[in-house]
């Protein structure tokens, strides 16, 4: 590992020369944001953008609010475009003639029938001075009554009443274009009839919540209408079981098969990612593997990893929640993810070795008064189970053959926010922040 004359970090994986460029600070918090996490990367026509969540994080928010801000420079330096925007960033599409197209999170509604929800479909697009929003709707059709909260149940260890009109049902992951041109997105949630946490469940924001399982979707018509294609995994299907269930899918399209990534547990209770293949379209899939040979045996973040004899020896995913990635024109697959940490992986086609870009370590080198994931931050907090200075939430982008954008979070106080379920009557010590680096990859 070393720099060039540029601050270009040069680094030698097993199949690949990876260069490192410094990574770029997006967006700090302003004195009137509340909260700064969970970054996606678009594309406009000659633009990038980066849309990130700026509210907490509740069960019980009625719409979405982002910001989101342009590159003109390929990633170079950013400016802030817009605040609070009513639109979604956890299910996006980049389109050829420079529009983005978003599906909804927070502002989703359950349908009449209950097989079903529906919110607003949003496209943005950058004129080179401002963004134009444009709304209208989208519905998903799920193939049977989805869950609800329960009524005067609370959600969160008390934090709030879960809106009735909110299932347990959501659009979550990167949405692609498949080879006959279907739209495909990933998602997850739980049937009416399906097993919900209790309310002094020990995983705390779990309370009252369904024990989700991912899906996934297609649409024919650019995202207005999604139909459910199948189900992926169910908590049953994960080895000592999930509280959380199997959620955060990312899928790739490979030649042979298809594969998802997804998180299956990522609070308290701490497992790694898995993965599962399809070899019919979806028709049926492997059973889930685990994506790390190391698992949390203690309900602390902070515990040490320990072997899982149970898993294959697959190399070096740390990371267990929101999968994103891509495949490179050369068939390099890569996998980004995080808590803990927030870093790139990368892998030849199909296969499950991975080799580890520690975006971490990188990060910290250049940011010495602004560390990323480190014990130093954790010891502020000796009471909190749950905490990590950034979110795990990640992204990534293909810029050129063989280059990458990533962006992730940086929050000092970890999920630490003023009224929230970990910390009541709290304030932000330090500012949150996006980042961006540049990513070059050269097959050997």
């Amino acid at each position: 590992m070393s720099y060039n004359i540029n601050g270009v970090k040069r680094i030698d994986l097993e199949h690949w020369r990876v260069s490192l460029h410094k990574p770029v600070r997006v967006y700090q918090q302003q004195e009137d944001d509340f909260h700064v996490t969970r970054p996606n990367l678009c594309r406009f026509k000659n633009a990038i953008g980066i849309i990130f969540q700026s509210t907490a994080d509740s069960h019980s928010t009625a719409r979405d609010h982002r910001h989101i801000c342009i590159s003109e420079d390929q990633g170079s330096s950013w400016q802030l475009a817009v605040k609070n925007a009513d639109v979604n960033n956890y299910s996006l599409i980049s389109l050829e003639n420079g529009t983005v197209v978003t599906m909804p999170s927070e502002s989703r509604k359950i349908c009449d029938d209950e097989k079903g929800f529906y919110g607003p479909r949003s496209e943005i697009f950058w004129d080179g001075e401002k963004l134009d929003i444009k709304h209208d709707k989208c519905t998903v059709r799920m193939p049977k009554e989805l869950m609800r909260p329960l009524k005067d149940k609370f959600l969160s260890g008390g934090e709030s009443i879960g809106r009735q009109d909110k299932p347990f049902g959501d659009i979550w992951g990167t949405i692609q274009v498949l080879k006959d041109g279907r739209w495909i997105c990933p998602g997850s949630g739980c049937y009416a009839d399906e097993e919900r946490n209790p309310d002094d469940d020990p995983e705390t924001p779990c309370r009252n919540m369904g024990i989700f399982h991912n899906y996934l979707l297609t649409s024919g018509d650019e995202g207005h209408t999604w139909n459910w294609l199948c189900d992926i995994a169910s908590p049953n299907d994960i080895s000592g079981g999930t509280h959380e269930g199997t959620t955060e899918t990312h899928f790739y399209e490979f030649e042979d098969r298809w594969r998802c990534i997804f998180r299956t547990n990522g609070l308290v209770y701490n497992k790694p990612l898995h993965y599962c293949d399809s070899f019919d379209l979806g028709i049926t899939w492997t059973k889930p593997v685990p994506l790390s040979k190391h698992y949390y045996v203690s309900n602390y973040y902070n515990s040490p990893w320990e072997a899982d004899t149970r898993a294959p020896l697959i190399k070096n995913v740390d990371g267990q929640i929101d999968p994103r990635g891509l495949i490179m024109p050369d068939g390099t697959t890569v996998l980004t993810t995080g808590r803990p940490g927030s870093d790139i992986y990368l892998a030849g086609g199909t296969g499950t070795d991975f080799f580890k870009i520690d975006i971490v370590a990188h990060h910290n080198s250049l940011y010495p008064d602004n560390l990323l994931n480190t014990n130093s931050f954790r010891d502020r907090f000796p009471g909190n189970k749950n905490f990590y200075p950034n979110t795990g939430h990640t992204d990534v982008l293909l810029l050129d053959n063989n280059k990458l954008i990533f962006t992730y979070d940086r929050i000092p106080d970890g999920w630490r926010h003023s009224g929230s379920w970990k910390h009541k009557n709290t304030a932000f010590t330090a500012p949150d922040e996006i980042y961006s680096v540049i990513v070059e990859i050269e097959p050997k």
